[in-house]
């Protein structure tokens, strides 16, 4: 009786399935994929692409577009993408861009398949589901020598065209991000073990966007991510050596050898001896002059500039520390200055002239630069999601057209971290949630980024 039961309302379900395509249809031409790009294997960036219509255009707003994977083609499907809280994109007449990379293998799967689905329904991990309500399907098989195939349902397989020339000047990192990993109960102030699968899950979520991170230690548990982070995802790394008045002379050493270390291995691209030490009022300007010294001199290849991370009014207020850094590294949060977000931008990029023009020729990077999308407010600068993304599109577009590099605080959000005047800001300034989320407000800005990656590699 139950397996009579069980067989009806699998009967009753295809049904009401059958049914809801056919009152769509009717309500609208049919529609297909076309995709325009396709990473190649452990690239990972997103699947870009649009949709046509038969006939007269369609209404873009009905539609969505999931992912599902194999990792080795026959294998297990993996899905739906981007992720199970975040199933499905939108499509809208720019097309659609559509993240598979979210963890583990991803970043080498070999099959991939695209669905074109009504946009109320919701995928699941049952990938024949996904394929019964799905107007449109492609296959994309990606090979290890470069080639990507694409098989579209009706039509011959096609090959993806070359991308074209870089359009950004090639100095300028697509995308400079903050990071560090202690999420979950995790904190560096207890000295949490940070297991390395987690990193590298971390740097998956952000692989497909940003090729630059700008780390806050070199020792302990963050030492560990610099092989891998150089080796594997051929990011470049902005290092920083974390000391500050807690520690005693032979830690603050310790850190600076281990600094030094790691950039004669070459896993170091930029060097920062300490992170707003003057600011914090740790150590003097003489002080802190002593340990880049230290560092510069021992650093063999005299390509990797050594610097110091630290406030404008710091490197304003000390033309001493200006010259002895090879680059200078300013933080710039508008958020504690008691600016609107409407202002934000425009606060960061006087700021930013102004320390030009104290750093002599100079390089100058905006090493820390970000908005917290929860907490409290300070004065008139409100935390919120939308804040956030309005402050980053305006300063990243800024950067790109200006040829500066901003380094934006942070990848993921970190629940360790106390700051504000209520103390309830410091865990939410990631552009990530710690389930690794994309937060709803940054998305559309991050597939531009993605989509200008693609045209550039």
């Amino acid at each position: 009786m139950n397996k009579i039961y069980a067989l009806f309302v699998f009967f009753a379900l295809s049904c009401q399935l059958f049914v809801a395509r056919v009152v769509f249809a009717a309500d609208a031409p049919q529609p297909h994929i076309a995709i325009d790009n396709v990473p190649a294997i452990g690239e990972g960036r997103t699947v870009d692409g649009h949709i046509w219509f038969e006939s007269a255009a369609g209404d873009y707003a009905d539609y969505a577009i999931t992912m599902s994977l194999e990792v080795t083609r026959g294998d297990r499907i993996w899905g739906p993408k981007p992720t199970y809280a975040t199933p499905s994109v939108a499509v809208d007449s720019q097309g659609f861009s559509c993240l598979f990379v979210t963890g583990g293998n991803d970043l080498y799967a070999e099959r991939l398949y695209v669905y074109l689905i009504p946009s109320d329904f919701v995928p699941e991990g049952y990938d024949a589901q996904t394929k019964e309500a799905a107007w449109d399907m492609v296959i994309i098989d990606r090979y290890a020598d470069g080639r990507v195939e694409i098989q579209q349902t009706e039509e011959p397989i096609i090959s993806i065209p070359e991308p074209v020339a870089e359009k950004h000047p090639a100095d300028t990192p697509k995308l400079s991000l903050c990071y560090s990993p202690y999420i979950d109960g995790l904190s560096p102030e207890v000295n949490s073990a940070v297991p390395l699968e987690l990193m590298r899950w971390q740097l998956d979520l952000i692989h497909p966007y940003a090729d630059t991170i700008r780390l806050f230690g070199v020792s302990g548990e963050l030492e560990k991510i610099y092989q891998p982070a150089k080796e594997d995802y051929q990011l470049r790394v902005i290092a920083g050596s974390w000391m500050d008045s807690r520690y005693s002379e032979r830690q603050i050493y310790a850190e600076l050898d281990k600094l030094i270390e790691l950039a004669n291995e070459g896993y170091v691209d930029v060097a920062v001896v300490g992170s707003e030490t003057i600011h914090r009022s740790d150590f003097s300007a003489a002080e802190l002059n002593e340990y880049i010294t230290y560092v510069r001199e021992r650093i063999t290849n005299k390509s990797i500039p050594v610097g110091t991370s630290d406030t404008a009014e710091v490197f304003l207020n000390n033309p001493d520390l200006v010259e002895n850094c090879e680059v200078i590294l300013v933080t710039i949060y508008p958020f504690f200055s008691n600016v609107t977000a409407e202002n934000a931008a425009q606060y960061l990029t006087t700021t930013y002239d102004q320390v030009v023009e104290a750093a002599g020729g100079r390089p100058v990077i905006i090493s820390e630069s970000g908005w917290p999308t929860t907490g409290s407010p300070e004065g008139v600068a409100a935390p919120s999601e939308e804040n956030a993304a309005l402050l980053f599109e305006e300063t990243y577009a800024w950067s790109r057209e200006n040829n500066v590099e901003i380094v934006f605080f942070s990848e993921i959000d970190e629940a360790w971290k106390v700051e504000g005047t209520n103390a309830d800001v410091g865990g939410h300034w990631g552009h990530f949630t710690s389930d690794g989320v994309l937060k709803d407000a940054y998305r559309r800005i991050y597939q531009s980024i993605s989509a200008d990656q693609a045209v550039s590699k």
